[in-house]
């Protein structure tokens, strides 16, 4: 028996239904093949036959039967046990807040202490470890499969904690469709061609009530080393090295000891990630070998002078200082503006509204005024350049026919995504030092979010004002020191409210962080006029006039004999300050109280998902509706029911919001 199939015949042999590899091509899935687990030899065969064509990958439990795409948890029926993937080194991997082991000696160290894996296989990137049960786990109540997915979200825990311990970033790979590398596959990420080998496959397997007991629960405080900021950690790079006899070659750049400059260079900072510092030597006896070793302040520091100890290290360092500033040295100075009285330069400001109601076309007009020098303001008669940010709109359907509509300098507008084909748009806080880069360089007015709430890390919750605010305030930070405005979008809910500001979306974070919110809605006369109102500026009069405009059809151009239209915004007479909050007063007091709460939940629901019925009903009765007003709303709005746990947790969800399948894509022929 080859290799290969005793790695499956272990992985799948005793477990019930349907297992599927995945053929990957340019980062993105292109077709899932899938086997009964009785089919391992056809599998082989596959296997052998295009592992060098694509990145083929295999989903660790089994499904109960072939889905179109790779399939998500709602059909997995059995995982055969817990897995671990340890990134090795930085190629192909995304920059953490901590270094990824250098190695497989220090990527072994992360298990070390566990019980050993049964099999051990080398991903190209990294090492993917697999503790197999004596007997699959196999889910045949919702119940069974609520235990396994906290099981094994424990063991992530476990895992991301003894990394942290060591310094190291391990991935959390904590859900049951996980999909990982397949044994005798090439990795093809960074454009090169590493083999995916397997280590061992003989190994014990284990009892799985005693790996569970292992598992860390999600209540437990992972204790942290990370000191990510420059500024947290009170010694510079050189104060570490420079005592040991390591020498500066440049501001980012050091030699070992007994090492000249010009001889080549030992440390370097990455301008990826400068928290921490790369380790290229191999000679150096008090570092870890290099090969692109990478260290934060504390690791490094714990190295040369505590033999590694974290907690030594800790205890050893100077304590942060706090400077006194006196007032009458810092200088005052005039506010300037962007879009003269409404949005300052080098502030955030947000634009919301419902959908539908033209926000994007009021932004993409400012744009074009921008790149114009038509904007009111200080770079009136200046034409300046707009960075855009925008993930919901395609840009050759509808951005760059929006801007044409509005006459805009296309020369002026740039699209800003990552490089990463894996990465889906622009995060917060992550790439804010980039945006800030890129700011300074093309000398930019404005950075235009397109939503504001897309672009906020997905491991922040946007419903808490702290995890909010570690998205937002490094952005104001970069606004002020770039001296561009940032305007970010918000859709609104549908709570009712009369205040503008308590109808945005998501955390009230948004608007205290933001020094200007622009709310438009529709006229409650006419719904073809629009009105702009200004509901908070900071900086500025609260008396300026509400902005009325229309929008209307235009032709931008053609396309192979079609037609191409868009929509272009049209202003129209201001109104008295304050109207928006009248015709928001006059709306809510025509509907019923029943009509409010349904439109409160289904807005909640649409965003959140599916939450436990225990905390809508808190959060709604914080919005001043109670349990029964609640569940009238449910019905009306044919929620949908379900329970997983142990003790069992009710949940409610719409019925339009159930997972839906992937997108299928182009097929690959297998």
């Amino acid at each position: 028996m080859s290799d290969i199939r005793e790695w499956l015949d272990r992985l799948y042999s005793n477990s019930p239904g349907y297992f599927g590899i995945t053929a990957f091509a340019g980062g993105r899935p292109r077709k899932t093949q899938w086997f009964a687990t009785s089919r391992i030899d056809a599998a082989e065969k596959v296997i052998n036959k295009y592992a060098d064509k694509a990145d083929l990958y295999l989903s660790v439990g089994t499904h109960i039967e072939p889905q179109e795409t790779r399939g998500g948890e709602k059909t997995i029926i059995s995982i055969p046990g817990f897995w671990a993937d340890l990134d090795i080194g930085e190629v192909g991997h995304k920059p953490a807040s901590l270094p990824n082991p250098g190695d497989e000696v220090e990527a072994l160290s992360i298990v070390d202490g566990l019980p050993e894996p049964s099999m051990l296989m080398h991903s190209g990137g990294g090492l993917q470890a697999f503790w197999i049960f004596d007997s699959p786990w196999v889910f045949n109540e919702p119940a069974d499969k609520a235990q396994a997915k906290q099981a094994i979200q424990e063991w992530g825990n476990l895992l991301e904690n003894k990394g942290q311990l060591l310094g190291f970033h391990v991935d959390k790979v904590a859900d049951l469709a996980r999909i990982l590398r397949v044994p005798g596959s090439i990795n093809h990420k960074e454009g090169l061609k590493r083999p995916v080998q397997i280590r061992w496959l003989n190994k014990p397997s284990h009892n799985k009530d005693e790996l569970k007991d292992l598992g860390i629960p999600d209540t437990y405080e992972v204790p942290t080393i990370v000191e990510p900021a420059e500024d947290d950690f009170p010694l510079s790079w050189n104060e570490i090295l420079a005592p040991h006899g390591y020498t500066q070659c440049s501001e980012t750049t050091w030699t070992r000891p007994g090492k000249k400059c010009d001889e080549g260079i030992s440390l370097s900072i990455p301008d990826f990630a400068t928290f921490v510092i790369t380790n290229f030597s191999s000679s150096d006896p008090l570092l870890p070998p290099g090969a692109g070793t990478k260290l934060t302040k504390l690791r490094l520091y714990a190295l040369l002078n505590h033999a590694g100890d974290i907690d030594k290290a800790k205890k050893s360092l100077p304590k942060r200082k706090l400077k006194v500033t006196w007032a009458n040295t810092i200088e005052q100075k005039p506010v300037h503006w962007m879009w003269d009285g409404r949005i300052a330069l080098g502030t955030l400001a947000l634009l919301a509204g419902r959908e539908g109601i033209g926000k994007s076309t009021l932004a993409y007009t400012l744009v074009a005024d921008i790149t114009r020098g038509t904007l009111p303001g200080a770079h009136f008669g200046k034409p300046k350049t707009v960075i855009i940010v925008a993930t919901e709109d395609d840009w050759s359907f509808t951005i760059i026919p929006r801007l044409n509509a509005a006459k805009a300098d296309l020369t002026r507008v740039a699209r800003v995504e990552p490089t990463d084909a894996d990465e889906y748009g622009v995060s917060l806080p992550r790439d804010v030092e980039e945006l800030s880069i890129l700011a300074k360089e093309h000398g930019t007015a404005l950075i235009l979010l397109d939503p504001l709430m897309s672009r906020v890390d997905a491991k922040l919750d946007t419903h808490k004002d702290s995890e909010v605010r570690k998205a937002l305030e490094p952005l104001v930070k970069m606004a002020s020191e770039s001296e561009a405005a940032v305007l970010g979008l918000l859709h609104v809910n549908k709570s009712g409210s009369t205040d503008p500001l308590t109808s945005l979306m998501g955390s009230r974070a948004f608007s205290a962080v933001a020094r200007a919110v622009l709310y438009v809605v529709e006229d409650s006369e006419n719904r073809e006029v629009k009105v702009m109102g200004q509901p908070k500026n900071n900086l500025g009069r609260s008396d300026l006039p509400d902005l009325t405009y229309s929008l209307s059809q235009v032709t931008v151009g053609e396309w192979e004999d079609e037609i191409i239209t868009s929509v272009a915004l049209t202003w129209g007479q201001d109104r008295a300050a304050g109207s928006i909050r009248t015709m928001l007063s006059t709306k809510t007091t025509s509907k019923s109280k029943m009509e409010l709460a349904e439109e409160w939940l289904e807005s909640y629901l649409a965003e959140n998902g599916k939450t436990p019925s225990k905390v809508v009903k808190e959060v709604g009765e914080a919005e001043g509706y109670n349990d029964r007003l609640l569940q009238r709303a449910f019905n009306e709005l044919n929620g949908k029911v379900s329970k997983e746990g142990f003790p069992a947790v009710s949940y409610w969800e719409l019925p339009n919001l159930l997972e839906p399948a992937e997108d299928s894509v182009a097929p690959w022929e297998i």
